[in-house]
């Protein structure tokens, strides 16, 4: 009988035991809620992406962009206006549009001018390359080359460039000039119409 009450207190006393906090169901729950209270935090607060749209600034940012671009757009089309002379218009009744000059215009120039582009040895050829300022369609370049005592005389056709006219050109065979000496004076007699021209130079052979 003895053994038996003993034993019955020992069972009592373990049950009576109360159980750690960490192994009840409540302490897991608050933990969990707590633990996804503190990750959604740090998510908007960390990783959270911004609109750079709505940003104060921005819309600053966006106006004075459009003005420069305006700005610079009514800017453009003014200096077009003025290149062309004109505000709109600036095409002739062919459709071209006219030649710009930065001083008097050439082609109302009452004689012809022009410069020597070119005089030199070129193989066994003595080459003359001229140009002439106004826009000629035809007419006659004649061309003397002298050393003061001797000469030598040849003529080319005028014909048109884009804007400008030129001589057809020269090409003196080097035997004609063994005749002069080293030091030369080129001139060129331009007519075309009732208009002329003389343009001059010099060279070494």
């Amino acid at each position: 009988m003895t053994k038996t009450k003993t034993k019955g207190k020992s069972s009592s006393k373990s049950i009576s035991r109360r159980r750690p906090a960490y192994k009840t169901p409540w302490f897991w729950i608050i933990t969990i809620v707590i633990l996804l209270a503190i990750g959604v935090f740090c998510f908007f607060k960390f990783f959270r992406p911004t609109s750079s749209s709505n940003a104060p600034g921005n819309d600053k940012s966006s106006s004075a962009s459009s003005k420069s671009e305006a700005s610079s757009s009514s800017s453009s089309s003014k200096k077009t206006d003025e290149l062309s002379g004109s505000s709109g218009t600036d095409t002739e009744g062919d459709g071209k549009t006219p030649e710009q000059y930065d001083g008097e215009n050439p082609n109302l120039s009452d004689s012809l001018t022009g410069n020597i582009t070119y005089a030199g040895f070129s193989g066994e050829n003595f080459l003359v390359r001229v140009s002439i300022d106004q826009y000629l369609t035809s007419g006659t370049c004649t061309m003397v080359i002298s050393d003061g005592n001797n000469e030598i005389k040849k003529s080319a056709n005028i014909f048109a460039d884009a804007t400008s006219s030129s001589c057809e050109g020269f090409d003196v065979p080097k035997a004609e000039l063994e005749k002069l000496s080293n030091y030369i004076e080129i001139t060129l007699n331009l007519t075309s119409g009732d208009r002329t021209g003389t343009i001059t130079g010099v060279a070494t052979l």
